[in-house]
């Protein structure tokens, strides 16, 4: 932790003490306060990661047969607890499944593979610790975290987007454990899109 400081709000009345981030070496930091109100103007957590360069996103899309399933496997990272939501669903042409499953098993050898992820601030060299999984997997003594189900007739999709808050959605997974996106397609051929977010936190 760093040493306490006063924080001074731009508006000059109050003195704010806050304890400043260790990484920084600025001496003073001005709020700002907002025009119409006594409120301070901030943002949300997942907000200032993206502006760390601490945040990412990736997305798995699979074509998938009727009544077929598909199985996308990652790896949490090991030295950080990776805080996880999906933020976006999407289909083409049937109902579908989504499940979120933990400790996910090889039916054969398990590899990581190369870092997923787009760090979400491009001015930020920043690279993911949450690696794809090569492996033929199964979700026979798994865990299930999480299921969505997104309606469709045949050959009609359908969507779903985040919870409007963050914590509607987050997982906070375990370091060093493999994940799995188990898409269950409905009676009609489909494909299947889903959109998740991640930032790392000691």
């Amino acid at each position: 932790m760093g040493s306490p400081v006063t924080f001074t709000a731009e508006c000059g009345d109050t003195p704010i003490y806050g304890v400043r981030n260790p990484g920084s070496t600025a001496s003073g930091v001005a709020l700002e306060v907002d025009n119409v109100g006594p409120w301070l103007v901030e943002i949300d957590v997942p907000h200032h990661e993206i502006h760390e360069g601490e945040a990412f996103s990736y997305y798995y899309n699979s074509s998938l047969a009727a009544a077929s399933g598909w199985l996308g496997t990652f790896r949490s990272a090991s030295a950080t607890y990776t805080h996880f939501r999906i933020t976006g669903i999407s289909t083409t042409g049937a109902n579908t499944t989504i499940n979120l499953y933990e400790n996910v098993a090889g039916t054969s050898g398990t590899s990581a593979s190369a870092a997923i992820g787009v760090n979400r601030n491009r001015a930020s060299a920043t690279t993911s610790s949450v690696y794809s999984v090569t492996l033929s997997g199964t979700t026979s003594g798994t865990t299930l975290l999480d299921k969505h189900y997104v309606g469709g007739g045949t050959g009609t999709g359908g969507a779903k987007s985040g919870g409007t808050n963050a914590a509607d959605e987050e997982f906070i997974l375990n370091k060093a454990t493999v994940y799995g996106l188990h898409y269950n397609s409905g009676t009609a051929d489909n494909i299947v899109n889903v959109r998740v977010f991640w930032y790392n936190e000691p």
